[in-house]
């Protein structure tokens, strides 16, 4: 008897899962002890189809079977009616050229293995294979596919975790970059008030305070262009907060000083915009 293509597809499936959960367990021990890991796709994900291919070779090779094929009964044996179990190169080829071979047109080479009489992909054609039924123990593959089950849940929870740590890693490093670029103009909008104040003269008769008071009602202007900046920096610090972007609790008693020093720079401000509401309001009669 020869597996089915439907019992094949979901014995490859849960090879993947496999493969998955003990990449998740790699870093999560990377992790646990500090290791340099690369952070380049690329790279990772080369590693991953090595570790798939080596698996899926190794596993036929020795064993002539994988975890996802014995849960499902199923071995790779020999075509050749005097040989029982394929090759090493066998197995070989058929991981490399025929899974490439049999991925052509959509995976022709799959969905067209049902309609032949030993089930055959054209993996299995190009390399002399047939995927048959075998016995298995029950126990064995209980075990095995309540371990296949668990490895698929952690392996959704744990890449649903990773998708969102990397999100809300990209939010709060564009948030930061919203911040540096807002924190410059709350700096270019001081320097203008700055400028004003030390551009005010010495009062020493009422000619004198009528031009302080012309400096001050400029100097109204760019206190609103200030405090403008200063609410806008107030409120991307506050979306940080309460999206709990920050990375660690570190960061987040940053932002909430931060929010503080801001908050005072704004009574400055305010302050400021007192003095300047009496000189300008002063009439000289």
């Amino acid at each position: 008897m020869y597996g089915t293509m439907g019992h094949r597809f979901t014995a490859y499936f849960a090879d993947l899962i496999v493969i998955y959960f003990v990449f998740f367990i790699f870093y999560v021990v990377v992790g646990a002890l500090n290791l340099p890991v690369t952070a380049d796709e690329g790279v990772s994900s080369l590693v991953w189809f090595v570790t798939l291919f080596t698996y899926m070779v190794v596993a036929q090779a020795a064993y002539h079977t994988t975890i996802g094929k014995y849960v499902h009964g199923l071995e790779v044996c020999s075509a050749n009616p005097n040989r029982k179990y394929p090759a090493f190169w066998r197995i070989l080829l058929r991981e490399t050229l025929g899974r490439l071979f049999s991925s052509l047109f959509w995976g022709a080479g799959y969905w067209t293995a049902s309609r032949k009489p030993k089930s055959q992909a054209w993996s299995d054609e190009l390399a002399g294979t047939v995927v048959s039924v075998r016995p298995t123990n029950r126990v064995l593959v209980r075990a095995l596919t309540a371990f296949i089950f668990v490895a698929f849940f952690l392996d959704v929870g744990l890449t649903t975790y990773g998708l969102y740590k990397e999100d809300r890693g990209k939010k709060y490093a564009a948030l930061q970059q919203e911040m540096e670029a807002a924190g410059n103009g709350v700096i270019a909008a001081r320097k203008h008030v700055d400028s004003s104040l030390n551009s005010a003269p010495t009062v020493n008769t009422w000619d004198d305070f009528a031009s302080w008071q012309e400096v001050m009602k400029s100097l109204k202007n760019e206190l609103d262009a200030y405090e403008s900046r200063i609410d806008h920096i107030q409120e991307l610090i506050q979306r940080g907060i309460s999206e709990d972007l920050a990375a660690s609790e570190a960061e987040r008693r940053q932002l909430v000083i931060l929010r503080q020093v801001y908050e005072l720079r704004k009574q400055q401000a305010e302050k400021l915009r007192q003095e300047v509401n009496l000189i300008v309001s002063c009439a000289p009669t």
